[in-house]
C-alpha cells in the first residue's frame, strides 16, 4: 500500500488527469471496439476493471498529494472550444439524419419507441395511458415511467421522428456536462483534447460501430438525465439537482437505493442547506409526474417489473442467452439458472455500495468535497448495478459510460492546479 502511495505521489496532477482520460477511453472501447478483437468475456472484465479504477483514480486526486512540478502549457482561445463542440454537434445531426432514414421505427424490430409513441398519443387526447395497446404484439402492457415517455410528446404532437427528442436530450446533456470548458478565456490545449477525445470515440461508438441505442431505443433520454444530474452536482446547483433526480427516478427506479441513502447522508452530515434545496423540488416534480399521468395507480406494476423480466428470461433461455453473451456485465459468466442469484446480489449491492460510501465519507469528509464524492459514489453505484443486471442489453451500459465524462470534466472544475498539489486549488486549464 505504501508503494502504491509513493508511485501515485510521484505523479503530477496533469499526469493523473491523463491517466483518468486513458481509463475512460478503455471503458468506452469495451462497448464496440474491444469485443471485435478480444471478444465479449474479456471486454466485460476490462469494463468492470475500468469502472472500478475510475472512481479510485478520481479520489486519489484528494487523498494523495500530487508531485510539485512546473509545466509549460500551450493555451488556445475559448472560441476554439466553441468551434470544436459546434463541429461535434453537426456530426451528430448529420449521422443521425442518415441513420433515421435507413432505420425506420418498427415494433417488430424493437417495440420500445412504438409503445412510447402510442402512450404519448393517448396522453395528448386524454385517454388511459397505461391501458393495454392491442395493435402491438396483439396486446402489450405499457410499462414506462412518466419521465421516460413524456418528453416524446413533443415529437408526437408535431409528428416528428421520436428519435430527434433522444438526440436533443443527449446533446443537451453533453453540452451541459462540458460547459465548464467553455467558460474560460484561455484553454489548455492538451486538457481540451483529453476531454474531447473520449467524447469523440464514444460518439463514433454509438453512431457508427453500434447505432442500435440511437436508432431503436429511448436510452438517450436516460443518458441525458444523468449527464444533467452530474452537471448539477458538480456545480453544486442543488435545486436543479432535485429537479433532475425527480426525472431520473421517474424514468427508471434503478437509482432509488442510492438516492435514499444519499439523502440520509445529507441529514447525517447535517447538510440541511443542500437537503432542503434538493428535497423540495424533488418531491414537487415527482408528485406532478406521477399524479399528472396517473402513473401512481400502477406503482405496483413498476416495482414488480424486474421480477417479471427475470421470470421471462429464465423461461426463454434460447432467446435471451445470445443477448446476455453479446453484451457487457457478469451475467454471461454464470449458469443460466443462477441469474436469480445475480438479481438478488444486485439488490444487496444497490444498498451496500451507497451505505459503505456513507460510512466512508463520514471519516474522510475533510479530504474531499462532498459534491465530488457524490459523483464518485454515483459512478461506483452505476458500475456495480449495470454489471450485475440479469438481462444486460448492451445499450444500457452507455448510461454509466457517459457519466464517466461528467466525472472527468468535474476534475477541471474542482480547482486542481497542475502546479499545485492541493486539490482545493486545482485549475487545469
Amino acid at each position: 500500500m505504501y508503494r502504491v502511495g509513493t508511485i501515485v505521489g510521484n505523479l503530477t496532477a496533469i499526469n493523473r488527469f491523463f491517466i483518468l482520460c486513458l481509463i475512460i477511453l478503455m471503458e468506452i472501447a469495451c462497448h464496440a471496439i474491444f469485443p471485435i478483437f478480444l471478444g465479449y468475456p474479456i471486454s466485460s472484465i476490462l469494463y468492470i476493471i475500468c469502472g472500478i479504477l475510475l472512481p479510485i483514480q478520481t479520489a486519489l486526486f484528494f487523498f494523495i498529494p500530487a508531485k510539485r512540478e512546473s509545466q509549460k502549457f500551450q493555451f488556445i482561445p475559448r472560441k476554439f472550444a466553441y468551434l470544436l463542440f459546434f463541429l461535434l454537434a453537426c456530426i451528430i445531426l448529420y449521422y443521425c439524419e442518415s441513420l433515421f432514414e435507413m432505420n425506420a421505427i418498427d415494433y417488430k424490430v424493437a417495440d420500445m419507441l412504438p409503445v412510447i409513441d402510442r402512450m404519448c398519443q393517448r396522453f395528448l387526447i386524454n385517454q388511459e395511458v397505461y391501458a393495454i395497446i392491442p395493435e402491438i404484439w396483439d396486446g402489450i402492457q405499457p410499462v414506462y415511467l412518466p419521465a421516460m415517455w413524456l418528453p416524446f410528446c413533443i415529437s408526437t404532437l408535431f409528428e416528428w421522428d421520436l428519435r430527434w427528442i433522444s438526440v436533443l436530450a443527449l446533446m443537451t446533456g453533453i453540452f451541459l456536462s462540458h460547459r465548464s470548458l467553455l467558460l474560460k478565456n484561455k484553454l489548455n490545449a492538451g486538457i481540451l483534447m483529453s476531454v474531447v477525445l473520449p467524447l469523440l470515440v464514444l460518439l463514433i461508438s454509438i453512431l457508427i460501430l453500434d447505432n442500435t441505442m440511437i436508432t431503436l431505443t429511448e436510452e438517450p433520454i436516460i443518458i441525458g438525465y444523468y449527464l444533467i444530474l452530474g452537471f448539477a452536482i458538480a456545480n453544486k446547483r442543488w435545486i436543479l439537482c432535485g429537479l433532475v433526480l425527480a426525472l431520473c427516478i421517474s424514468s427508471r427506479f434503478i437509482i432509488v437505493p442510492w438516492l435514499i441513502i444519499w439523502m440520509c447522508m445529507l441529514l447525517f452530515l447535517r447538510y440541511r442547506y443542500i437537503f432542503t434545496r434538493v428535497t423540495i423540488p424533488f418531491i414537487v416534480v415527482t408528485s406532478v409526474l406521477f399524479i399528472g399521468t396517473d402513473a401512481f395507480r400502477h406503482i405496483e406494476l413498476f416495482f414488480t417489473l424486474p421480477d417479471h423480466y427475470l421470470q421471462s428470461v429464465l423461461g426463454q433461455q434460447e432467446k435471451y442467452r445470445p443477448i446476455i453473451n453479446e453484451s457487457l456485465g457478469i451475467a454471461k459468466f454464470l449458469p443460466f439458472q443462477n441469474l436469480g442469484v445475480l438479481h438478488n446480489l444486485m439488490l444487496v449491492l444497490s444498498v451496500a455500495i451507497p451505505l459503505i460510501g456513507l460510512i466512508h465519507y463520514s471519516k474522510l469528509k475533510h479530504l474531499i468535497p462532498f459534491h465530488i464524492y457524490s459523483l464518485i459514489l454515483l459512478k461506483s453505484y452505476l458500475v456495480v448495478i449495470y454489471n450485475t443486471l440479469s438481462l444486460p442489453y448492451s445499450y444500457l451500459f452507455y448510461t454509466s459510460t457517459f457519466f464517466s465524462l461528467t466525472l472527468l470534466v468535474s476534475m477541471l472544475q474542482t480547482d486542481v492546479n497542475p502546479e499545485d498539489p492541493n486539490p482545493k486549488n486545482l485549475e487545469m486549464y
